[in-house]
């Protein structure tokens, strides 16, 4: 903006600058430039006269007239100008074009404030650059952009004011003193150079716990004083940051207090009948460093610490011993140089009733179960069991301190379903109530829950029981085409028989399903998983022979999924020492396997070869290992062939 307001001055008057003073811009309480007193003590409205003094003839001029600080409660509310070429206001920058050439003194604008009565004393109203350009500029007669002085008014004053046409530098501070209180750590000041010339400062604070930067500059600034409040003990404080210019000296007046601030926190602390130990909390919540102690005219508390300063955890200990049952309360005072304050010890003394467990499941079948009562607190307790259904039976139904109070139920009578009884415990330490659950009715149990196919199996069992009362009727369901359960229904116990057909799975396959048993007595699933099943095996496949044992041994070749017509196959050896007979057949029969004792195989040695039943396309093969071993060596002196042999026999 000030730029704009610039450049439309300059083609507005055609001006070319030259170095040269050419009056002053000066501030009155009339237009003609002869009256300094204004006077606000009252609310009302004050005008404020601009005028163009100390030149011989100017055409145009360019300032800046803003409201100062110290005109208290006033509100801007416009300006007047004779003339009919105003650019911008007295408050952002003002650039006024006379039109012709006018001798001083030239009435320029009139500037209106609604006021309260409530600007200070000796308040100093300037006239100063245009924001953005160093100096107040006007053009002469002849069309030349030039320097002219700011004069100022002091208002509230008998100082009158002040019209020069040349501007010293003139150092104004705003505001004149900061307050800190007990909790701003950081505040400004403003310097600002009321005059034409350029201002040097400096700024220097006097106290440790101040700092105010920049410390050096030239004309307007803004000046940071931060304080440090850590490590001062609580008091007021005081402090200057002096501004030292060619301009004059001011001072900044600094204030600010160290206050601690005690909170505690939690104000209760309820041991109950058994706590022995609680803590609470002490914060400084204002500045500096708090002291603190803690005192109790109470003998059964005691405090750990007793004294600190700033923040602290502060255990509370109880001592029961030797008190007569009731209730206590007692007080811990807590005082520092940020407040005081109390903490309220509530603690019981007598005995305390525990019960556990409070709820007890008997179930389908369940007959008998126990709760435990203890004493948690002092002296004697004499404590009561009450059932409230007559199925419930307690034992001992009274008793004294700690005991195991066994419960029986009897479902004789009772519906089938769920049904639910309490037992009211009573005592000289409180009381309780112990919920009893029964269930009345028939309840299934499957065992086992997943039956796994391998190998040759095609067959296997679970177990259906009934472990409730009542009849239990079931039926069960296979959700899979590939295997079927039998008998499918039936009531209480019984054995179901799962035949898995798992001849007609693909090579490699391995399939899942599942059984689901439905009841009156509840539902279960039993998870089957059947791999593919070969057209051939071996029952055994692992064959021995000794040296001196048996030279034929025999396996049985089974074909599971041989239907119409017999599974034809072979029988072959990896070995030469390795015979089988018969080496080709059909269906289901034995093979024998003869060995020949290796040439090769040393005393103490063992062997293995494989033997292999094949089918005939060549698709499914089943294997037999084959081992032959000779654990005999030469008897010393003093062994027997008998002792060899055993040491040596698998």
């Amino acid at each position: 903006m000030y730029r704009t307001l610039l450049i439309a001055v300059a083609i507005l008057l055609a001006a070319t600058m030259v170095f040269a003073q050419n009056g002053a811009i000066c501030l009155f309480a009339d237009p003609g430039g002869t009256d300094c007193n204004l006077t606000d003590d009252s609310p009302g409205l004050l005008e404020i006269y601009v005028v163009h003094m100390l030149s011989a003839g100017a055409m145009a001029s360019q300032f800046w007239a803003p409201q100062p600080s110290c005109m208290v409660g006033a509100t801007y509310v416009g300006d007047y100008s004779p003339f009919s070429v105003v650019i911008g206001n007295s408050q952002e920058g003002m650039a006024i074009g006379y039109g012709s050439c006018f001798a001083s003194p030239i009435y320029l604008a009139k500037i209106s404030y609604q006021t309260s009565g409530s600007t200070e004393d000796d308040c100093a109203y300037r006239v100063m650059p245009d924001p953005g350009l160093s100096s107040i500029e006007v053009v002469d007669c002849n069309s030349n952009l030039s320097f002219a002085g700011g004069g100022k008014i002091y208002l509230n004053s008998t100082l009158g004011c002040v019209c020069e046409e040349i501007t010293p530098p003139d150092l104004v501070v705003s505001p004149s003193s900061l307050h800190f209180g007990m909790s701003w750590n950081l505040l400004t000041f403003d310097i600002m150079n009321a005059g034409e010339e350029v201002l040097n400062w400096t700024v220097a604070d006097d106290q440790a716990w101040m700092t105010a930067t920049p410390h050096m500059g030239t004309n307007d600034a803004t000046i940071v004083v931060e304080i440090n409040r850590d490590g001062l003990p609580p008091a007021d404080y005081s402090g200057t940051v002096s501004v030292l210019s060619n301009g004059g000296d001011e001072n900044v007046f600094v204030t600010m207090q160290v206050r601690s601030n005690l909170s505690v926190h939690p104000t209760t602390l309820d041991f109950g009948s058994h706590a022995v130990q609680h803590a609470f909390t002490i914060e400084n919540t204002g500045s500096g460093v708090m002291t603190w102690s803690t005192h109790t005219p109470d003998s059964w508390i005691s405090m750990n610490p007793m004294s600190g300063t700033n923040d602290a955890i502060v255990y509370v200990t109880v001592d029961r011993t030797g008190l007569n049952a009731g209730a206590y309360t007692g007080h811990v005072y807590v005082n520092s140089d940020g407040g005081n304050a109390t903490v309220t010890v509530l603690m019981n003394v007598g005995p305390v009733l525990s019960v556990t467990p409070t709820f007890l499941d008997f179930g389908y079948y369940g007959v008998q179960e126990f709760f435990e009562i203890e004493n948690d607190g002092n002296g004697t307790l004499s404590w009561s069991v009450t059932p409230n259904e007559s199925w419930i039976l307690a034992n001992p139904l009274s008793g004294e301190n700690d005991a195991a109070v066994y419960v029986t139920v009897n479902r004789d009578g009772l519906p089938n379903g769920h049904h639910e009884g309490t037992i009211d415990v009573a005592s000289n330490g409180g009381s309780d109530v112990v919920t009893v659950a029964v269930d009345v009715g028939p309840n299934l149990v499957v065992t086992p829950t997943s039956l796994l196919f391998s190998g040759t199996t095609t067959e296997q069992t679970f177990l259906i029981r009934n472990t409730g009362a009542g009849t239990l009727d079931w039926t069960v369901s296979p959700d899979s085409s590939w295997m079927t359960a039998h008998p499918s229904s039936g009531s209480d116990d019984a054995l179901i028989t799962v035949t898995a057909y798992r001849c007609g799975f693909e090579p490699g396959a391995i399939r899942n399903g599942s059984i689901a048993v439905t009841s009156n007595g509840g539902d279960e699933n039993v998870s089957v998983t059947a791999h593919w099943m070969q057209r051939v095996a071996a029952v055994p496949d692992y064959l021995e022979f000794e040296r001196e044992g048996t030279k034929t041994r025999s396996f049985d070749v089974q074909t599971p999924c041989a239907v119409a017509e017999p599974e034809h196959w072979t029988v072959t050896a990896d070995s030469a020492w390795i015979s089988v007979a018969p080496p080709v057949g059909s269906g289901e029969q034995p093979v024998n396997v003869t060995v020949s004792w290796p040439s090769w195989l040393g005393d103490g040695q063992e062997t293995f070869g494989k033997v292999y039943v094949t089918t005939e396309d060549g698709l499914d093969t089943a294997e037999v290992t084959i081992r032959v071993y000779d654990f005999i060596q030469v008897p010393t002196e003093k062994e027997t062939w008998g002792s060899v042999k055993s040491k040596f026999k698998k």
